[in-house]
């Protein structure tokens, strides 16, 4: 779907259970000329049998990032980024900081206002992070575990849910 950056994704050696994921949780929305839409979410990793092994810290697909996505071209922009020092890169000190499971990214939800203001679910620093087109913050909204976002396009209303804990055992709060 996207033609840049490449995922370099798939077996790290042949016949290995060793493979390069993309993984997170997938947040999109489309920008309000309805010519491109802003991805976040998704992060790498190398897993084994399903299981996180390492967490990039590097590459294109690192954690912390906001791409804009051209729909005609299908080519893919950084459009923001985490500072990549700040990540959390360990499975145990991920749940720990993120507030649940290992798959659970840095950055969440976006949502995109008529003005193009791009409000961004940040995890890792417990707010909405609210950029100007350029991406260049512009406001902060303090939030614990803030997990998916969307704003009305008549009202301009901020609707929000948070979610802490691991939704697979059965003990996760939405």
């Amino acid at each position: 779907l996207v033609k840049s950056p490449p995922l370099g994704l798939g077996p790290v050696k042949a016949d290995s259970h060793v493979v390069n994921s993309l993984l997170g949780p997938l947040f999109t929305c489309p920008t309000p000329d309805g010519k491109s839409f802003y991805l976040s979410g998704v992060f790498a990793a190398t897993t084994q049998y399903g299981s996180i092994k390492e967490i990039k810290t590097d590459g294109p697909w690192r954690d912390g990032q906001v791409w804009k996505v051209d729909l005609a071209t299908r080519t893919a922009k950084m459009f923001f980024s985490l500072d990549a020092k700040a990540i959390t890169t360990t499975v145990k000190d991920r749940k720990s900081s993120l507030g649940g499971t290992q798959s659970y990214a840095s950055l969440h939800g976006v949502a995109v206002d008529k003005d193009e203001n791009v409000f961004v679910c940040d995890r890792l620093n417990k707010r909405i992070v609210v950029l100007n087109r350029m991406g260049k913050v512009i406001r902060e909204i303090p939030v614990a575990h803030p997990d998916a976002i969307v704003l009305s396009p008549r009202t301009g209303t901020l609707y929000l849910t948070t979610r802490f804990g691991d939704e697979f055992s059965g003990r996760g709060q939405v």
